[in-house]
């Protein structure tokens, strides 16, 4: 018989007690970044995208109308980018987190566990050094891009990632640099 379930109501909205997955037996891979580790968000740049403006531009003569230059001008426009030192940092970690799988690959395929993974969970832990102010979460979506981007995660979705943690705390005293330890458990058939 189905026990039945109790559900809550907080501030008017009902909410149903949460789906808990049981895994009996499940594979633990560890990856760590040290050093600098970037907020996505806080690392994002404006731009003026010319590229079409500039095609259309060329195909034109040296002396051009004012219907063809406002053509042009309605050409451009402004998207938002990471920044350089954002896309660095995540070429490395992809390279540093393809390197480090490495040590994973045969335990891995033993269990069954199949590159890129489908479902698991991700903790990540940060060992800061410095008592500065930091958005932990926006630094846990670059990880969890540079995973994905590294071959080890399918995509960050909630079907690939449904439980994810991170914790932070000061460990001036204890390391020579900030970094981030990364846990991603595999359930195993």
């Amino acid at each position: 018989m189905k026990k039945a379930t109790q559900i809550k109501t907080y501030h008017g909205i009902p909410v149903p007690p949460w789906k808990h997955e049981v895994v009996k037996k499940s594979m633990t891979m560890v990856f760590i970044v040290t050093g600098r580790i970037p907020s996505k968000k806080n690392e994002l740049v404006a731009v003026v995208d010319r590229i079409d403006a500039f095609k259309y531009l060329n195909t034109l003569p040296a002396t051009i109308t004012k219907k063809e230059a406002v053509t042009a001008l309605f050409k451009t426009f402004a998207r938002i980018k990471n920044a350089v030192a954002y896309e660095q940092w995540e070429a490395a970690t992809v390279d540093l987190f393809k390197e480090q799988q490495k040590v994973f690959q045969s335990a891995a395929q033993r269990n069954g566990i199949v590159f890129p993974i489908s479902k698991a969970t991700v903790s990540t832990k940060f060992y800061w050094k410095g008592k500065y102010r930091r958005d932990n979460s926006n630094k846990s979506e670059g990880i969890h891009d540079a995973l994905v981007k590294a071959g080890i995660l399918l995509d960050d979705s909630d079907r690939v990632i449904p439980d994810t943690a991170q914790g932070a705390r000061d460990y001036s005293e204890e390391v020579i640099q900030s970094m981030a330890v990364i846990y991603i458990t595999v359930p195993i058939k």
